[in-house]
């Protein structure tokens, strides 16, 4: 049955998902929560790539709305809301979050390493961390890679020898490994219990 053409995602739609404003202010915690939520909302009306920019910079108020005007009256309106939506989030990273900090989270995620075991914290802070550096992640495969390497032995070269091609298949198969891991060393624990258990009975009833 022909349903007809799919309507198109309209402001209207947009501003109905209630998209969160962005002031240019809170750093990175607020750029990041902005920006997640923006695409959240793009996700939800369907919104075609050419209208992202346009809808999104709508939600600019206070110093950001000015930054933008500045960008627009440079580049003009057309150019400026044809941009690609990843362009304007590399633009915002520079200009809300200092080259400094940006430094530090970079040699963060240099050095991740999973800690005690603990993968879905490594996998949760790879994910910030990712995103706020994306000068370190520039390819899916670049991704995997770092990923990998912040994995302990012997699941780094587990994860390795699969050859994921996606970071979510690398990430899946990473958190499987260690739960497996934890589970396995939990029954091996709770047998050398058992077994102590065993042992001092046996010394009691002489």
């Amino acid at each position: 049955m022909n349903q007809g053409p799919v309507r198109a995602c309209t402001y209207k739609d947009f501003s109905n998902a209630r998209p969160r404003t962005f002031n240019g202010t809170g750093g990175v915690i607020a750029l990041k929560q902005w920006i997640e939520k923006t695409e959240s909302v793009f996700e939800i009306c369907d919104c075609p790539e050419e209208s992202k920019v346009k809808f999104a910079a709508c939600t600019f108020i206070d110093q950001a709305l000015s930054w933008w005007n500045g960008h627009v009256e440079a580049m003009t309106l057309p150019i400026a809301n044809a941009m690609p939506w990843e362009e304007l989030k590399e633009m915002m990273i520079a200009e809300y979050y200092p080259r400094g900090e940006v430094q530090k989270l970079e040699q963060e995620l240099w050095n991740l390493t999973v800690q005690n075991s603990d993968i879905d914290a490594n996998i949760s802070r790879f994910n910030e961390l990712s995103f706020l550096c994306p000068g370190m992640i520039t390819s899916e495969g670049n991704k995997v890679e770092r990923f990998i390497r912040g994995l302990t032995p012997p699941i780094q070269g587990n994860v390795k020898a699969s050859k994921p091609e996606t970071y979510d298949n690398a990430k899946r198969l990473g958190k499987k490994l260690y739960d497996h891991r934890d589970k396995k060393s939990t029954k091996t624990n709770e047998g050398e219990s058992k077994q102590k258990g065993g042992n001092k009975k046996k010394w009691g009833n002489k």
